[in-house]
């Protein structure tokens, strides 16, 4: 597609065609250099295949944007938007959520596409900035609560804490819920992405653990 791409915008001034692996791509350098101390836009047909580590990347670079227009698997939109207790809710949905608002846009038919997949596309919207990013103290910390939570989605939040080697035993772990007000049996999937922040923030302080 480059030779193509390059004699169809070669008279457009303000378009610049960079022929990289977006995953290889030094993102930053590359946005602050496009965009020149502007906040930017970024748009795109992601690669099925490599949804979750383009996603990694947009968020990791999101305070040099105002917003990516991305057409997603209609799985993936439905995780990225998904609401506690669903099917669909996962680790994903809470890493979405502490990096911005998604919100689904248009769902784009199989048939529009040659040759057609067999699954369906969605269009989505990123919006960086959240009120949950403001409130983790922990990031790090955050982050494995949340992939402990969902690795074995039927395990209870006490198991899966025990279980990941974030807490020296359940006893401990079950201490460390009942101070946030959260019950040990719950499982990661019923917890509100703010409640994970909860967790994660209590372990966070002086002495918790």
């Amino acid at each position: 597609l480059i030779p193509a791409l390059q004699e169809t915008l070669s008279g457009l001034p303000h378009v610049r065609l960079l022929h990289a692996d977006f995953l290889k791509l030094p993102l930053q350098a590359t946005l602050e250099e496009v965009f020149q101390g502007r906040k930017g836009c970024v748009a795109g047909n992601i690669p099925y295949g490599i949804t979750a580590p383009v996603l990694e990347r947009i968020f990791s670079g999101k305070h040099l944007l105002r917003r990516a227009v991305l057409l997603v698997q209609a799985e993936v939109a439905d995780r990225l938007t998904a609401a506690p207790e669903t099917r669909d809710y996962s680790a994903l949905t809470v890493f979405a959520a502490y990096h911005g608002r998604i919100r689904k846009v248009l769902d784009v038919g199989r048939h529009l596409f040659y040759p057609p997949p067999e699954v369906g596309s969605t269009l989505v919207i990123f919006e960086p900035g959240s009120d949950l990013e403001a409130t983790v103290r922990d990031p790090a910390r955050f982050f494995a609560i949340v992939r402990a939570a969902f690795a074995q989605r039927r395990k209870t939040l006490l198991n899966a804490l025990a279980g990941a080697k974030l807490a020296a035993s359940s006893h401990e772990a079950a201490r460390w819920l009942e101070a946030c007000g959260v019950s040990p049996a719950r499982r990661g999937e019923t917890l509100a992405p703010a409640e994970f922040a909860a967790v994660a923030n209590y372990l966070s302080e002086p002495g918790s653990a």
